[in-house]
């Protein structure tokens, strides 16, 4: 049975869940009538399970509006992928927080979804901090555990913002009395990757390994991932291979044979799986733009699926042609992480009864008499007329795709959402060892050769490791997975030239604005260049 550590203790974790940016005094912030949950000397270890749950609880926010439509949507594949060149926001024109990402020039400071994102990662950094400061002073028997989870999210969310918006206020300490509040203004983009170094490699000696720790929590593997991740950006490459050869070392994780049973309900948490986003089904049922951060439940499907299956998914974001112009058939990952108008779906055949014919005579896109096997996306050209770019496409993200299961709310299913797998260890291994030495778990090319070999079914076609090979697998590997593409681009400096399309001016669209709202609550923040 699938289950989420988060349900630990009910009363603290609504408290924190109503918790503002910056904290009040903690005697406000839970029931202290309870002696489960606070007592004089600090957090019982109890509470302390409840605190940290409420700071992982931002991961899982898609929607943070309630009855706002859409303007507080943030899936990250609207900041790597559409804000990139591996999606299309949409097949018309009624998706507004995508459309403004097709054209980079449309991004001002009073987007509302930029917002959103703004305040998702630093309620993140605020609860982080909460446990820290909370449990300095604690007896919890599970105290350094706990810290050691809360500085891997600090770090986490801190990346985040610092990757998207650049120097952000540094917050590691919250006030603990609304009278010691002060405005603070930006932290350069050095310091808070380095705030973001210290956390993490303060986290890594207490955190346990894969199979010592409930599924869904930091381990020692994810912040080293993290912190790989980290070097990576900055080039720093001999401290990238530090990380990686000390998780493959660890033989904590292997790839799944199958690419596709990544992405499935049935197998969540997986050897591969090194950190993942856990939701919940039918535990708030109310459909993802009415409930807000109180969903339990993933509304990506609801937001990017196949719409063609008998539950009214909306098909945003669609993969461009030249993306999966990338992959040859043989390619396992081709069909795994698109629906074209070729795939065949889990839950087999479907028809919209409605052929084609050519000029010839020849049915388009089936057979005579076997129109049972129009599977595929070209039943998006029945629901209404699209953009040139996805008219072309007409495909959508597989890695999303739950099928035709009975659920009661599909904008809340209980897919999980992957954020590091061992994939993507193992090509930061190789990318490092390009301009490094220190290789020693594998070599470069080995650890670049496991993963083709895994697309192909162990006969990938001879490759040899570069960084124009590698940048073009990590797209492959990677795509519509929602956590790299466009910084990917802005740090091997690809940008201006491959995003010229949208429009991209340099100095300008490597980094979000600063929210219009923040800038005007705190005059101590600057705001982005070109904004």
């Amino acid at each position: 049975m699938k289950t989420i550590y988060r349900k630990i203790n009910v009363l603290a974790l609504i408290a924190m869940l109503a918790m503002p940016l910056v904290s009040c005094d903690q005697d406000e912030l839970l029931d202290v009538g309870s002696e489960t949950v606070l007592r004089e000397d600090g957090l019982t270890s109890e509470a302390a399970e409840a605190f940290i749950a409420a700071a992982y609880d931002p991961l899982q926010w898609q929607n943070l509006g309630v009855n706002e439509g859409n303007a507080k949507h943030i899936y990250p594949v609207m900041w790597q992928g559409i804000r990139a060149d591996d999606m299309v926001s949409q097949w018309a024109t009624f998706w507004q927080p995508g459309l403004l990402l097709d054209d980079l020039s449309l991004m001002q400071p009073n987007n509302t979804n930029v917002a959103a994102l703004w305040q998702k990662l630093f309620t993140g950094v605020s609860r982080s901090n909460n446990v820290i400061q909370s449990l300095e002073d604690s007896d919890a028997g599970n105290k350094d555990l706990i810290i050691a989870e809360a500085k891997f999210l600090r770090a986490f969310y801190y990346f985040e913002l610092v990757r998207h918006f650049g120097g952000v206020p540094l917050i590691t300490e919250n006030p603990t009395d609304v009278s010691e509040v002060e405005l603070t203004g930006r932290t350069n983009s050095g310091e808070v990757y380095n705030q973001v170094k210290n956390d993490l490699n303060e986290a890594i000696p207490n955190l346990l390994g894969r199979n010592e720790t409930p599924e869904g929590r930091a381990t020692a593997g994810a912040a080293r991932t993290l912190l790989a991740k980290v070097h990576l950006t900055l080039g720093e490459y001999a401290e990238v291979l530090t990380q990686t050869n000390a998780i493959i070392n660890s033989g904590e994780y292997s790839l799944e044979p199958n690419f596709a049973d990544n992405f499935t309900v049935t197998n969540e948490y997986g050897i591969e799986s090194i950190f993942e986003i856990g939701y919940l089904s039918n535990v708030n049922n109310g459909y993802f733009e009415s409930v807000g951060t109180s969903a339990e439940g993933s509304s990506s499907y609801q937001m990017f699926g196949y719409i063609f299956n008998n539950n009214g998914s909306f098909g945003n974001s669609v993969p461009r042609p030249e993306l999966i112009a990338l992959y040859d058939d043989i390619d396992s990952r081709k069909d795994a992480t698109f629906i074209t108008p070729e795939s065949i779906l889990e839950n087999g055949p479907q028809t919209c009864d409605c052929l084609v014919f050519n000029p010839d005579g020849t049915v388009v896109f089936g057979e005579e008499g076997n129109e049972s096997q129009w599977i595929g996306t070209d039943i998006y050209n029945f629901f209404w007329l699209v953009n040139d770019n996805s008219w072309v496409s007409r495909a959508s993200m597989r890695k999303y795709n739950i099928g035709q299961i009975s659920i009661t709310q599909l904008s809340q299913n209980d897919l999980n959402e992957k954020v590091f797998r061992y994939a993507e260890v193992l090509l930061m291994h190789a990318e490092a060892s390009l301009f490094a030495s220190g290789a020693t778990a594998m070599s470069g090319q080995q650890a670049f050769d496991m993963v083709r070999n895994r697309a192909y079914a162990g006969t990938a076609p001879a490759e040899t490791l570069s960084l124009a090979t590698l940048k073009l697998e990590r797209r492959k590997e990677l795509a519509t997975e929602g956590w790299n593409r466009f910084s990917d681009l802005v740090r091997w400096g690809d940008a201006a030239t491959t995003l010229s399309f949208k429009n991209f001016t340099s100095g300008r669209d490597e980094l979000l604005p600063i929210p219009l709202s923040e800038i005007e609550a705190n005059p101590l923040l600057d705001q982005n260049p070109g904004y």
